[in-house]
């Protein structure tokens, strides 16, 4: 006799002490990524365990690392019990502290129509409008997230300034085999709907008063975020100096 046998995915509440905050996260998905599925910005910035920057601490439950991405703790942190959401999935229910202010409250996701596809030498540059009565606001610098068909979110900054049109720009690579890339780069049209979670991230202009050069080094799509700052920052007084490498010559 063959049985039947349905894969359950479990769901463990995660609670962030002394906030109300709470939420489920599967085994399947960061415990970052789930925070912001549910409507909360955690601090975060490489998103591949190096940076520290998402750190908390696991107060009880127990988590596990998706790989071994555990690299940016020290060994005072990992003795303090601090663990990296963005490669961790929570393992039993958990209650974990924040390091400082890291959470904030951000927009649920909302619908975007595409209104312009730019397609050349493996990027796309791809526009979308927002609804009228959008909620979005984002500070030049900040990324989004964007439902792809898996059900999970693919991350991509924001490349223009925020203006009173509403839309919404990112720069897209194509890479094999990638879940959203493939769908942005040979299939995606006008009109089509992206469903988008955000904004996130704090890469964004600080020390107004500055007087000192600015040096951005990126390559790729990562100008996207250098180009919503340069458009968007007052620098009458300062210097840039922009360092943008790529692949190829072209």
């Amino acid at each position: 006799m063959v049985g039947n046998y349905i894969n359950t995915i479990m769901k463990y509440l995660v609670s962030v002490n002394e906030t109300g905050i709470e939420f489920f996260s599967d085994e399947n998905t960061s415990i970052l990524e789930q925070a912001e599925i549910n409507g909360y910005s955690l601090k975060n910035g490489c998103r591949l365990g190096a940076c520290r920057v998402c750190k908390l601490k696991l107060l009880t439950g127990n988590i596990e690392y998706i790989g071994s991405k555990k690299i940016g703790l020290t060994e005072s942190e990992l003795k303090e019990n601090y663990f990296l959401p963005c490669c961790a999935i929570a393992k039993s229910n958990i209650l974990c502290e924040l390091d400082g202010d890291g959470v904030t409250l951000s927009n649920t996701k909302e619908g975007g129509v595409i209104c312009d596809v730019k397609r050349f030498l493996g990027i796309t540059i791809l526009r979308f409008n927002l609804s009228k009565k959008s909620k979005m606001s984002f500070i030049p610098g900040q990324y989004i997230g964007i439902e792809v068909p898996n059900g999970k979110c693919r991350y991509y900054s924001i490349a223009n300034i925020p203006k009173n049109d509403g839309y919404i720009e990112i720069h897209v690579a194509k890479n094999k085999n990638g879940v959203f890339s493939d769908l942005v780069c040979e299939k995606i049209e006008i009109n089509d709907v992206l469903w988008i979670y955000g904004p996130y991230g704090d890469f964004i202009a600080k020390n107004y008063d500055e007087v000192r050069d600015i040096v951005f080094v990126v390559t790729g799509t990562g100008f996207a975020p250098v180009k919503s700052l340069i458009e968007s920052y007052n620098f009458y007084r300062r210097k840039i100096h922009l360092f943008w490498g790529g692949r190829k010559k072209k």
